[in-house]
């Protein structure tokens, strides 16, 4: 096989569900792999640009190593209740993003929850100038000069993270019209993820008033090569 134009990376704990994700990507000319990461292993055959780790890391940190395996140039962080619910969904992206010609753009599907439109946050932290990605193309090659995703988060407000330290260097993220379904379930381990992350985002990007800085207070602590796929990185809750 050719080397992939984009991967598609994430955790993933559900196989049985997989062959959805893997089917709503079939309509595509542009070529790519998928690098799937987590304790569970397939239960059915995958296609030879499949790929899955096994590992019981926390999943910002599945993210993390999943874009260092990744052989595309462009790079999409997704998750395995990920659904593409339209024609050529990746080949309208990529033309997106290509038209924009800026490689510090992160280009973001639109949101459907449960198969429902879902405004879920057109912003980060009431500021409407700063859109969230979700389910987006960006540059492998810039998402290693941003030193990668903060070993800091279990998982749900990683990637806010990341697009704050985009639009703080100057990038954008900006919406696509391709749709994307979330099957999200609100498992418990989720909802934790959310409650010890929230504090996280809020002591790196709000000043005392509650106003998104200009700066970040701390450094990003980037997951280090050691034990990478054996041992979760920074703060993990309930996660291997």
């Amino acid at each position: 096989m050719s080397k992939p134009k984009i991967s598609l990376v994430g955790p993933a704990i559900r196989p049985q569900i997989w062959s959805r994700f893997i089917e709503g990507l079939y309509s595509n000319d542009v070529t790519y792999e998928i690098i799937f990461l987590g304790p569970n292993p397939p239960t059915q055959s995958l296609p030879s640009n499949f790929y899955y780790v096994n590992t019981q890391v926390k999943p910002s940190q599945c993210y993390e190593i999943g874009v260092r395996l990744a052989q595309g140039e462009l790079i999409i962080m997704v998750a395995d209740d990920i659904e593409f619910i339209e024609d050529n969904p990746l080949d309208k992206l990529v033309r997106y993003y290509d038209s924009i010609n800026d490689p510090k753009v992160i280009t973001s599907c639109k949101c459907m929850m449960n198969n429902t439109p879902w405004v879920h946050a057109q912003h980060i932290f009431g500021n409407s100038e700063l859109l969230p990605e979700w389910v987006g193309i960006m540059s492998k090659e810039y998402y290693l000069t941003l030193q990668g995703l903060d070993s800091r988060f279990i998982s749900s407000y990683v990637i806010m993270d990341l697009d704050l330290r985009v639009w703080r260097d100057g990038g954008r993220v900006i919406l696509s019209d391709i749709y994307c379904n979330e099957n999200k379930d609100l498992s418990s381990l989720w909802k934790e993820s959310v409650l010890l992350d929230e504090p996280i985002m809020e002591k790196l990007w709000l000043d005392k008033k509650g106003v998104i800085r200009e700066q970040r207070s701390l450094p990003v602590e980037p997951f280090t090569d050691y034990k990478i796929l054996e041992e979760s990185q920074g703060l993990k809750g309930r996660w291997g």
